[in-house]
């Protein structure tokens, strides 16, 4: 039930039992000291194709890492009949409910720095946008660098708020992630210089001692992380400026508009992409809080600035770069 599997409810018995008894379908079942865990479905009815129809664990064995473990052990069975390649189906509200659960563990410190129900209205959003729940790229360079530098302002807004130094090292470290993805996730920068600024101003003591504790661990992250840094530093260096190089200087897309439009490429790209709903909820969010004292809002909205004027102002354009302004956009709805 909590993950809306209710398609087989519906079936009658004898429907349910002439599938179960089918020898091209497989229905396992995980137990742990005795007691029901997990159950995999696998059908090889189509052939030369190994499909995990159903795969789950019981709620009160989740987050014990057992799922990779059980996942491995299904993989290992659709391999051992003769197949040429093994997918899983799953439905349009599992998955939303899957991007749901994890979005909802980065609202965390969301529900930190505002409420909880604007933490619950992000993942909402984040879950059921279209654009969202559509997109084939999670495990693009961009998506990391879209998500973990997110990740970074946020963990560094709640440092300011809380004054918690762990929270410096845990955004120095999503910064690492981001940079590792794409080198140009040094955007944020500016931003994050915004952070320590307003921090130094708002104690009215030049403290420098968290800005020094960011840089270093960001070195030493980096390095630990990038292995290919201890072999050539100076080879590795160069091939990390080309891009940024390239991504100024070289034209990909931009011939796409011409002459002033050519300034309205991610606003188009975004009136194609977001739901209308969506942008008319931006438009009146961006109205109500644009005389906000709300500090993190102020950094939202900077934020999204300084994203569209770097990627407007470089030659090189393409529309999936226009991901990296949807979670600031959802957040700032919220």
């Amino acid at each position: 039930q909590p993950y809306f599997w209710v398609e087989r409810r519906q079936w009658s018995d004898e429907r349910l039992k002439t599938h179960l008894s089918d020898t091209k379908v497989a229905l396992y079942a995980l137990y742990l000291g005795g007691v029901p865990a997990g159950m995999a479905e696998l059908d090889f009815r189509e052939p030369g194709l190994a499909n995990i129809a159903y795969f789950g664990l019981m709620p009160d064995f989740t987050g014990r890492r057992i799922g990779p473990w059980f996942l491995h052990q299904v993989i290992e069975l659709c391999w051992a009949e003769p197949n040429d390649d093994t997918f899983r189906t799953t439905s349009l509200i599992s998955s939303a409910l899957a991007h749901g659960r994890d979005h909802t563990k980065k609202s965390e410190l969301i529900k930190k720095l505002f409420t909880d129900k604007i933490a619950l209205l992000y993942g909402f959003f984040m879950v059921f946008e279209p654009y969202m729940l559509a997109i084939n790229r999670w495990f693009h360079q961009t998506s990391f660098e879209v998500m973990f530098g997110f990740g970074a302002i946020l963990a560094l807004l709640y440092w300011n708020k809380t004054n918690k130094l762990r929270y410096v090292l845990i955004s120095s470290f999503l910064l690492t992630f981001a940079l590792l993805a794409k080198i140009t996730s040094l955007i944020i920068g500016p931003i994050l210089l915004i952070i320590f600024v307003s921090k130094l101003i708002q104690t009215k003591k030049f403290d420098v001692r968290p800005l020094l504790l960011y840089g270093f661990s960001l070195l030493a992250f980096v390095f630990v992380f990038f292995p290919a840094l201890w072999v050539d530093p100076v080879f590795v260096f160069n091939k990390m400026y080309s891009p940024v190089f390239e991504a100024v200087t070289e034209n990909e897309r931009a011939q796409m508009l011409q002459g002033a439009l050519n300034y309205l490429f991610y606003s188009i790209v975004l009136l194609y992409k977001l739901s209308p709903i969506t942008l008319i909820l931006f438009l009146i969010s961006f109205w109500q809080i644009r005389k906000t004292n709300n500090f993190n809002i102020k950094i939202l909205v900077i934020s999204l600035f300084n994203y569209y004027v770097f990627l407007t102002l470089t030659e090189q354009k393409i529309d999936r770069y226009a991901l990296i302004f949807i979670p600031f956009v959802l957040l700032i709805i919220s």
